[in-house]
């Protein structure tokens, strides 16, 4: 009976987990190439309306041109922040330390209502709660070198009003 309750607590789950997140990664890439596709378009056919030298640099000094310029050379998120910047993976740490704290927090009560041999569910639980504690220590630590270190700016920091009441 042990055997069985294991298997549809942990492989069941796990299994679907697995096949969830081998559909998300297809739809993702698939999502990002068709972006990229129609992004590179869109940036060749700019680049040949421009006819001569004189234009290009007219242009780059234009403030479209610069986030023309920048948008050649980092993948935005169209607010003005690179995307995979350190505010973006800040979050992404948060968000993850949240959910597998959570997660975490959900198998030690698990634990501590049903108990069966070999304590599965508090095993589960204390990984998951370690590595989300982790994950949100790692994410406080990220954001005071980067402020200290000046790589979030003003646009990331959400101290520019404008840009922020515009999403």
């Amino acid at each position: 009976m042990p055997g069985e309750m294991i298997v549809m607590i942990i492989v069941l789950p796990a299994l679907f987990a697995m096949v969830g997140w081998i559909f998300w990664i297809g739809f993702d890439s698939h999502r990002r190439r068709i972006t990229a596709k129609a992004r590179s378009e869109l940036q060749t056919k700019l680049l040949d309306r421009i006819g001569s030298g004189r234009e290009l640099v007219e242009f780059s000094e234009s403030e479209g041109g610069q986030r023309f310029i920048e948008s050649l050379t980092m993948e935005g998120n169209g607010k003005g922040v690179a995307r995979g910047g350190p505010i973006e993976r800040i979050l992404s740490s948060i968000q993850k330390g949240v959910t597998l704290t959570l997660f975490g927090l959900g198998f030690l009560f698990l634990g501590w209502k049903y108990r069966f041999d070999g304590d599965v569910f508090n095993v589960i639980g204390v990984i998951g709660l370690s590595l989300g504690i982790g994950f949100l220590v790692s994410a406080g630590i990220s954001y005071r070198l980067s402020k200290s270190l000046g790589l979030i700016s003003e646009i990331e920091s959400g101290k520019r009003k404008d840009l922020v009441s515009q999403s």
